[in-house]
């Protein structure tokens, strides 16, 4: 009914929002109301599950660590997005769960199939890419990815401002990290409450993770 639809999404937005803000015990609970949601159709929009809840439930489940039910989930729903939207939106997420496998030559490898037509999905391969490179250690290739992508972000139109500037912060700081001395302990600490007193920054868990987890 659409009462329990506006229940359900009330649900979900309200835990988007405490994830949002760090609260990452939410995680548990947003996964566990995607599935209730695909079990009941309550996702689906006709036949449809959107694009954007299909990389939202990848997303989740994934920082959840739940990877084999993320393969499963990617090539069972792929039918049900629609037509226009599936091949990017399988092949992205798909690169999205290598990624977090730490396959990244199988990242590069699909990122390479995604249309960047798109201006979401141009952002959210650029991001992968981005972070794909910096944990292969590919220097030179994400120095002159920096440069294209704030030139394309320079271009695009479609971006609200604010979106705009937590990706220009990501390309802010990925090159403040590649510059790190790592012998200077108090550089990293540095870096790391600017990070963290930055408050809008596109993957910032995943900066957070480069300083904190090499520490």
């Amino acid at each position: 009914t659409a009462e329990a639809r506006e229940v359900y999404y009330f649900l979900l937005n309200y835990c988007a929002t405490k994830i949002n803000s760090g609260q990452t015990k939410f995680l548990h609970q947003i996964f566990d109301l995607y599935q209730i949601g695909l079990n009941t159709q309550l996702l689906l929009e006709g036949h449809h599950l959107s694009p954007r809840n299909y990389k939202n439930i990848v997303t989740a489940a994934l920082r959840l660590g739940n990877y084999s039910w993320v393969y499963d989930f990617l090539h069972q729903y792929r039918s049900f997005l629609p037509p226009k939207h599936q091949k990017n939106a399988f092949t992205y997420n798909l690169a999205n769960y290598y990624f977090f496998n730490k396959d990244y030559p199988r990242v590069l490898q699909l990122l390479q199939e995604v249309s960047y037509d798109e201006v979401f999905y141009s952002l959210d391969a650029r991001s992968l890419l981005l972070k794909t490179y910096f944990e292969l250690d590919e220097y030179e290739a994400l120095q002159s990815l920096i440069d294209s992508f704030r030139q394309w972000l320079n271009r695009t139109k479609e971006l609200s401002k604010p979106r705009q500037q937590t990706y220009r912060n990501l390309l802010y700081f990925v090159r403040k990290l590649i510059q790190l001395p790592y012998e200077k302990p108090e550089k990293r600490a540095a870096l790391l409450a600017e990070i963290k007193n930055t408050p809008a920054i596109a993957d910032k868990r995943w900066l957070l993770q480069q300083i904190e987890g090499n520490g």
